[in-house]
């Protein structure tokens, strides 16, 4: 199994393993953001979380999935994270959270 994530242009892809994902959590564990993030599995806070990923300390494993999950979502207005199993429903979670244009 592996952990993807969508952003507000769509679905990015596959940024970990469960094993790779469960890693980065316990990294984390300490930093507001990405706990809140990473519990939930949705953010708004894009510059807040991608700042926190690149300076996450860990394992080269864990820097690199930060750095490489920092990359993925850098410039999305959001971003949510799941299993990949359903990719209808995570299309239509996006849909209804993407930021409506003004008007």
């Amino acid at each position: 199994m592996s952990v993807e994530v969508v952003g507000s242009r769509g679905i990015i892809g596959q940024f970990a393993s469960n094993q790779g994902f469960s890693d980065l959590i316990d990294a984390a564990e300490n930093i507001p953001v990405l706990k809140k993030f990473f519990g939930f599995g949705v953010s708004e806070q894009i510059p807040t979380v991608v700042k926190a990923l690149r300076e996450l300390k860990g394992s080269e494993d864990v820097t690199q999935t930060a750095a490489g999950l920092a990359d993925m979502i850098e410039g999305q207005a959001f971003a949510i994270l799941y299993d990949g199993a359903d990719d209808d429903n995570v299309r239509s979670v996006a849909m209804m959270v993407r930021p409506r244009s003004p008007k």
